[in-house]
């Protein structure tokens, strides 16, 4: 044995240890948050399958022809048959890891473009924790796992690594700080809101919460609240329990003048003419459509 466990309640899954060159796809084994003693894994020719480990602590591992030191949160994917050396030889450890083989697994790494045995920075385990956690229980607790279900929960998992892998602002996990000032904006549309209110919320100066808010949505506060409002109004001008000027107000628009103008710029046309065009309900007198009270 390389080493000895630290038991826990890890989730824990064993299979064929050779692969089945029948199959696309299979999974040979599993640990999720699998704790070490101080020992380092030393397997020279690896093994028959693809591994997949997110390394929870900083270890040493064997990559492009030496060992290096990695930070925790570090993941390393590496083919079949490639040297395995990882590990630390004087403090404990912990991984979450996959073995896994078949056709599908190359077509989706290089799809993705997850590098072969390169470190892969991440800012914490919960991705792999959590898709480890999913193939486990759709394994384990059926007699006959769907192989169906199976697939999709490996190839969204892959997905999301190369998603999370990508260093741009817009494809960084956004900050729950900045999540609570966005649900305030979704839940509070139809009322006047400020700047330095949604940076309080955020905790936030408001040159900070503007830059950091503008680099992780794309727009700036304002225009990010007024382009959600337009939507919104989209929906409630098909609803036609509601005049025009009822949509306004549940917008948080006062002035008419104002909503028709920033409506036809994000739509092409005012809102009268834009529910007009979605109504199928004959025009009374006046040219006016019958259920709409404006």
């Amino acid at each position: 044995m390389y080493y000895s466990l630290i038991m826990e309640s890890f989730q824990c899954w064993y299979s064929n240890p050779h692969p089945d060159p029948a199959r696309p796809l299979s999974v040979a084994a599993m640990k999720v948050r699998e704790r070490m003693d101080p020992i380092v894994v030393d397997r020279p020719a690896g093994l028959t399958h693809y591994l997949f480990i997110h390394f929870h602590d900083p270890v040493d591992c064997w990559l492009d022809g030496r060992v290096r030191a990695f930070p925790k949160h570090t993941l390393v994917i590496w083919p079949p048959r490639a040297k395995h050396y990882f590990g630390h030889a004087t403090r404990p450890w912990s991984h979450s890891w996959m073995y896994g083989s078949g056709k599908k697994v190359s077509t989706w790494l290089v799809a993705n473009g997850l590098p072969l045995q390169q470190p892969i920075a991440f800012m914490n385990g919960e991705l792999t924790d959590k898709y480890l956690r999913l193939l486990y229980h759709e394994l384990h607790r059926h007699a006959r796992s769907d192989e169906v279900i199976v697939e999709s929960l490996y190839s969204v998992w892959l997905r999301e690594l190369a998603r999370a892998a990508q260093t741009r602002a817009l494809d960084r996990p956004i900050p729950q700080r900045l999540l609570l000032a966005r649900q305030h904006l979704e839940n509070h549309l139809a009322r006047r809101i400020t700047l330095p209110e949604l940076a309080r919320i955020a905790a936030l100066s408001v040159s900070q919460f503007s830059a950091v808010f503008k680099a992780h949505f794309g727009q700036a506060p304002i225009d990010y609240l007024l382009a959600l409002r337009m939507r919104q109004a989209v929906f409630y001008l098909s609803d036609l329990s509601f005049n025009v000027a009822e949509v306004e107000r549940k917008v948080g628009f006062e002035d008419p003048f104002y909503f028709s103008k920033q409506f036809k710029r994000h739509f092409g046309k005012s809102p009268r003419h834009y529910r007009e065009a979605l109504s199928p309900l004959p025009k009374g007198r006046g040219g006016q459509i019958n259920a709409c009270r404006e």
